[in-house]
């Protein structure tokens, strides 16, 4: 099981899809698709279940999301403080156009003006 199979199954059960949890994760559907069968080969549980066009947890999938999203969270808390530890940087990165230029030659503009 892997920390990219765990955020695909956590974004796949809020989006209640495929295509919706690709879409919010910059991903293709497939890739997703494939993160979740991975998963289920990986624990050898089926997690989900076709609902119509919507996907079901199965009783596996229900108690597996109640624990890994709290220990996702975990993880992601111990990964921030071992970063902090390190004297790394942490923080939100905001991109954006500034006024008619291209993306590419502002943030060269910002880049450069924050060194």
């Amino acid at each position: 099981m892997t920390h990219e199979q765990v955020k695909c199954f956590i974004k796949v059960v809020e989006c209640g899809s495929l295509s919706k949890a690709a879409e919010e994760m910059f991903l293709t559907t497939s890739s997703v698709s494939r993160r979740i069968a991975a998963l289920e080969k990986d624990l050898n549980l089926k997690l989900f279940v076709k609902n119509g066009s919507k996907l079901a947890l199965t009783k596996a999938g229900e108690v597996i999301f109640e624990e890994i999203k709290l220990i996702d969270e975990q993880i992601e808390q111990l990964i921030k403080r071992a970063r902090k530890a390190e004297g790394g940087q942490e923080g939100v990165l905001k991109l954006g156009i500034f006024g008619n230029q291209e993306v590419g030659q502002g943030m060269v503009l910002l880049y450069q003006k924050n060194c």
